[in-house]
Order: structure tokens, then C-alpha cells, then sequence
């Protein structure tokens, strides 16, 4: 059983799983990087550069359903963390966008304890979250900064490259730069509403 709907132009397709928690294991993976260090010294003088690590922390949830009809599903998730223990009934819903074979993990209810988890990372992948997204806040004060900041390198490079061509002329391309990457995050933030609008009605309308 799956529901459709459409955003603009993409199609996208819900399907879920339903059934009780049979077995649940919770891995913990930290991954290690670092760089820098080395140097050189030469007649008592010289230096060292000095080393980063960083470290991240992945949680890996995989969890057994038994559904009604004897099946049973294996659910891998990453940075979930979800709390759900033998005997718990699980709704898992993932979607699938433009008919691809396959689709991320949306969202997951926890009909036992009451909780919702939501897979915001996924949900802006499918929402075409554009990279620059990170400028913006409610208010738009990051834009506005963003937007001088991008004027001035503009500028700069087209009196570098083109020095007939006038300062009105840098504000303008600049300008329009600005334009469409304030169009296109809002763009990506109705689509995300819509994503999780139809995600809701789902939930809401859903029978177990």
C-alpha cells in the first residue's frame, strides 16, 4: 500500500512498515580524522605545524518488525537513536521520489511509548535543500550580511576581469545572484512544509 503526491514537479510515493519490535540492536561507530604535524629544522631553527583530530560518534539502530502476516523486516538506521524495546508496535514510513528504486527513512512512530522521530536530513534531501541554506534565519539577517559580502567579491572580480565594466554593473549581477538564491531557498522551504504536510496526513489517516 503506498500514497502519492505530488511537489512542483516531482512525484513522490510513501510507503511504511507496520509491526512489533521482534529484536533491536545499537551499535556505536566513531570515526577518527585528523591532519597537520610535520616540520623541519635546519641549524637550530625551524618549527612544527600543529595536529587536529576530530572525532564523530554514528549510531547504527537495526531493528526486527513481525508484521500480522508472519514477515519480517529488517530496519538499518544511522543517527537515529531510537528507543524501542522486544514487544513495541513501530510504524516506519520512508519515500520514495521520481518512481527510484529506493527511497531515505522519513519518519518513525512508536505507537508503545508515544514517540515521533523524524528524519530531518532526509526530508531535506528529498526537499532539494541547496547548500547555502545555512545562510539564512528566520529573520533574514544572515541573508542581508550575505548579500553585501557577495556585492563586494562580485564587484571585485569583474573590475579585475573587466575594468571597463562599471560599478552599477557589478551591483546589478550581484544583485541578481542574490535574488535567485533567496528565490530558490525559499522554494526549498515550501517544499519541505509541503513534504512534511503530506507526511502528517498520513500519520493522521493511517489505520492500524
Amino acid at each position: 500500500m503506498t500514497n502519492t503526491f505530488e511537489v512542483g514537479s516531482d512525484k513522490f510515493a510513501i510507503y511504511f512498515a507496520h509491526g512489533w519490535v521482534a529484536g533491536m540492536h545499537k551499535n556505536f561507530e566513531t570515526r577518527v580524522s585528523g591532519g597537520g604535524g610535520g616540520g623541519a629544522t635546519y641549524q637550530g631553527t625551524g618549527g612544527t605545524a600543529p595536529v587536529h583530530i576530530s572525532s564523530t560518534t554514528y549510531i547504527h539502530d537495526k531493528i526486527f518488525l513481525d508484521h500480522r502476516n508472519g514477515q519480517q523486516t529488517a530496519i538499518e538506521l544511522t543517527d537515529w537513536d531510537i528507543a524501542a524495546m522486544q514487544g513495541h508496535e513501530l510504524l516506519v514510513i520512508w519515500i520514495i521520489k521520481n518512481n527510484n528504486e529506493r527511497g531515505p527513512y522519513v519518519t518513525i512512530k512508536n505507537y508503545t511509548t508515544g514517540q515521533l522521530y523524524w528524519g530531518n536530513p532526509s526530508i531535506d534531501a528529498l526537499a532539494g535543500k541547496p547548500f547555502f541554506s545555512k545562510l539564512f534565519n528566520q529573520n533574514g539577517c544572515n541573508a542581508i550580511i550575505f548579500a553585501i559580502i557577495l556585492c563586494g567579491i562580485i564587484s571585485y572580480i569583474a573590475y579585475v576581469m573587466i575594468p571597463a565594466f562599471t560599478t552599477p554593473g557589478f551591483f546589478m549581477g550581484g544583485i541578481a545572484l542574490i535574488v535567485w538564491t533567496i528565490l530558490n531557498n525559499i522554494k526549498y522551504k515550501a517544499r519541505k512544509a509541503a513534504i512534511r504536510q503530506n507526511i502528517d496526513e498520513f500519520l493522521k489517516n493511517y489505520r492500524r
